[in-house]
């Protein structure tokens, strides 16, 4: 789009995308996220995949159509196929982020709390049996 943009004249920044483009889809996004934080489940472990819809008008201005709770991810050419895989992949290193801090947090707790038995003249692995 944006070598289109540039080619007709529309655009003069060959960064278009990321200049504008994009900083006007995150500051839509913070704003739908705003507007629809109390309508959802509040758990970390708890999330779901949104498509967001937009559309742009002539002076480029960028409008929010409509958020879909159960997009459609079937791929139907390469370029869909690969898009698809990539935004997969990186919506699965978030969540496994997220995992892999919980699991961190949980063993440092562990660990404090047999050092505090151990501490105590208690073994934890006594206690819990």
């Amino acid at each position: 789009m944006q070598e289109y943009l540039l080619e007709k004249g529309k655009i003069s920044d060959p960064n278009w995308l990321d200049n504008y483009l994009y900083p006007q889809f995150k500051k839509a996004l913070i704003h739908l996220t705003r507007a629809s934080k109390w309508s959802g489940v509040r758990f970390s472990q708890v999330y779901k995949y949104w498509g967001i819809d937009f559309i742009m008008d002539d002076d480029l201005n960028v409008y929010f159509i409509e958020a879909n709770s159960g997009p459609g991810l079937n791929p139907n050419n390469e370029e869909k196929d690969r898009v698809f895989r990539s935004m997969l992949y990186g919506m699965f290193e978030i969540e496994f982020g997220l995992l892999r801090s919980r699991i961190k947090r949980i063993v440092n707790f562990v660990n404090r709390v047999d050092a505090e038995f151990k501490n105590s003249g208690l073994e934890l692995q006594k206690f819990l049996r």
